[in-house]
């Protein structure tokens, strides 16, 4: 039922933006649908780990969560300038309800005015914290998080790290937002004024992400300790094994790996073993890959 009301509201904003905004041609929608199983925090000056991706012939969208915002990375694949159109896109929170969205660097921005479009250049990449209306107020006001995360704070309250997934308070959040979804809904205007619109349902799938730690059963019976699971041949995989977290992620034979949080793979030497050391150290690995022409994005991590 819910799902079908951010559907309906979002049916209304189109048709909003269809009687009351500029006569600019709209090109449909692309329904999306994602599943949000992982909630990462990271320092400011870590590489940006992204947990879902969706790809077409026009444009990358990487994203996840955060506190009060959802963080974006956008790659522009075409040879043309694109433009991300913040005044007809919005965020469609847990209850429903549709928001209207500014990119961070205009947060402060009164919300009553328009806010510029951003700009993403041919063949380049941006990154975007999109913070929807009504969460972060800004120093003096008082701020909301986009869902009721279990989290630890600092003597001044501030938010300083989430809960572990085996804690209770984990699983009751997990629990609470289980089947249910937020929505974004992204335009992206081509140079000839042509909108394009992703319609982004993120499904709240925390419980899914709440599992043992995994173990690989040998042929012998015996339980060895957890593995990554990636074998490659320079940067194409070529096996994953069974029960490993390569293959929990959804990483398949044949797929070739483009970026390691965010850096490309012709500047890591020994890439395997870069993967391997790293997760198993107890560090959030981001891969992105092709396949099939398509480009995709997992996070590869040790369970809590």
């Amino acid at each position: 039922m819910k799902n079908r009301t951010l559907i309906l509201k979002i049916g209304v904003f189109l048709i909003g933006l269809f009687l009351f905004a500029a006569p600019t041609p709209i090109h449909g929608v692309e329904n999306i649908t994602l599943s949000i199983q992982d909630f990462i925090i990271q320092r400011h000056d870590e590489t940006r780990i992204y947990t879902n991706s969706f790809s077409d012939s026009k444009i990358t969208i990487q994203l996840r969560l955060s506190w009060f915002s959802i963080l974006a990375r956008i790659t522009n694949t075409t040879n043309d300038v694109q433009s991300v159109s913040w005044g007809k896109s919005a965020y469609i929170d847990v209850d429903g309800n549709s928001r209207k969205i500014v990119p961070g660097e205009t947060l402060l921005i009164d919300m009553s005015r328009e806010v510029p479009d951003t700009v993403i250049p041919p063949r380049a990449s941006t990154e975007i914290m999109i913070f929807p209306h009504g969460y972060w107020q800004g120093e003096r006001k008082p701020w909301k998080m986009l869902l009721d995360y279990p989290y630890s704070s600092n003597l001044f309250g501030v938010p300083s790290g989430l809960k572990g997934k085996k804690t209770k308070s984990y699983s009751k959040f997990a629990q609470k937002y289980e089947g249910r979804s937020v929505g974004l809904m992204l335009c992206i205007t081509t140079p000839g004024k042509e909108d394009f619109f992703y319609n982004l349902t993120l499904g709240l799938d925390f419980a899914k992400g709440i599992d043992a730690p995994l173990k690989v059963e040998e042929e012998n019976g015996d339980v060895s300790p957890i593995v990554v699971g990636l074998t490659l041949k320079e940067t194409t995989i070529e096996m994953i094994t069974k029960n490993s977290l390569s293959e929990k992620v959804g990483l398949q034979r044949g797929d070739i790996i483009l970026e390691v949080n965010g850096r490309s793979v012709s500047e890591i030497p020994n890439l395997q073993t870069y993967i391997e050391q790293r997760v198993l150290g107890g560090r959030s690995v981001m891969l992105t890959y092709e396949r099939s022409g398509k480009q995709g994005v997992v996070t590869i991590k040790k369970s809590d």
